[in-house]
């Protein structure tokens, strides 16, 4: 905790000496066209609608603006592809639902994008781009190399950024491969919608932007069908593991510590129904088994008491959904939290009680 909130204080000190300057220097130094109000407006919808959605793979969000980013700066100049990539940021943050002490993730990325944007976009200039130039023959070579150069510089600053982290990875990594793949694909709509803008105007952003928006959410909804099935798949073979076991602790055991394998979750615990209490019986926190760290609950008292009685599983995506319900226990940074009744012969025996330092981290779980 006070590790977060060092690096809370040391990005949110270069981010204020640094992001509202950098903005400054893109407007005064570097040619611009003043951008009419309700083109603003648009840009900042797409982008925030974009942003909002982002795809996760591998656990990484990739958010995909740049097409709109692009256009921007080809029509308008730097100070405006800065501008609406900041404000994509900060779309992207509240999409995550980043907590108080992981803060230091939209300094570091702004920051981070910021150096992106200078360096690709100084290097344009350098090498002859122009903005509003209509033309693909003059546009196309000044336009590849600023491609090639913000890919480069994003890869330096993420991965410079994750040893700033304390992450350990190569350089040349499965990440890069993914980056790639996106710039492949939004840099040839980013170069259409400009030309296809030039000619019809407003209309090519719903040209356009509609079929990519679509796109988007349709892969995104593709990815999280394949994190399902790859919890299936996981829960399968611990099931084929806990037939393997004769002895009830033993199965108890297993189940416990396999919990986390299975389902995005930090805490579970196994709770059984002994006399009119509702007693711990196995208990797993971060990996790490724990007994003796939960009271005894009654029927209807806390979270697990109420599904207890009732008999009907819940779920909450975030700790002002539950914190006036709660009763007792609950572990430290608990977002989400998810409590399901364990049945033997129709009666509630038992309860599963999982939780996860992540709001809405449980949102995909279907349960019955």
């Amino acid at each position: 905790m006070e590790h977060h909130a060092t690096k809370l204080k040391l990005l949110f000190i270069c981010w204020l000496l640094l992001v509202p300057t950098g903005i400054i220097v893109a407007y005064q130094f570097f040619p611009s066209e003043p951008m009419e109000l309700y083109l603003v407006a648009a840009f900042l919808v797409f982008a925030g609608i974009v942003s909002y959605f982002p795809i996760i793979i591998n656990e990484t969000p990739i958010f995909l603006t740049q097409w709109i980013t692009l256009v921007a700066f080809l029509l308008h100049g730097l100070f405006y592809e800065i501008l609406f990539l900041q404000f994509s940021i900060i779309m992207l943050m509240f999409s995550l639902k980043i907590k108080k002490d992981e803060l230091y993730r939209y300094f570091l990325n702004s920051v981070m994008f910021l150096f992106v944007s200078l360096i690709s976009g100084i290097t344009f200039y350098a090498v002859g781009g122009e903005i509003g130039n209509h033309t693909f023959s003059d546009l196309i070579g000044p336009l590849i190399i600023y491609q090639l150069v913000n890919f480069i510089a994003n890869q330096i600053l993420y991965h410079w950024s994750g040893i700033f982290l304390g992450k350990k990875e190569r350089f040349f990594a499965k990440n890069m491969l993914w980056d790639f793949f996106t710039l492949t694909m939004v840099f040839p709509l980013g170069v259409g919608l400009y030309f296809l803008f030039n000619d019809i105007g407003y209309v090519a952003f719903l040209v356009i932007g509609i079929p990519f928006i679509s796109f988007a959410y349709v892969l995104r909804m593709y990815n999280s069908s394949e994190r399902v099935n790859e919890y299936l798949q996981r829960a399968a073979e611990i099931g084929h593991q806990l037939t393997e076991r004769l002895q009830v602790n033993e199965v108890l055991d297993l189940f416990i510590k396999k919990i986390s394998q299975v389902l995005p979750v930090d805490y579970g615990y196994i709770l059984d129904v002994i006399g009119d209490e509702l007693v711990l019986l196995r208990g797993v926190e971060k990996g790490e088994q724990n007994i003796d760290i939960m009271p005894a609950i009654k029927i209807n008292q806390g979270i697990s008491g109420v599904v207890w009685g009732t008999g009907k599983a819940v779920l909450y995506n975030e700790k002002a959904e539950w914190e006036n319900k709660s009763y007792g226990y609950m572990p430290e940074g608990a977002e989400s939290v998810l409590c399901i009744p364990i049945f033997r012969r129709k009666k509630v025996e038992g309860v599963l009680f999982l939780v996860s330092t992540k709001k809405s981290n449980m949102r995909n779980i279907r349960f019955q």
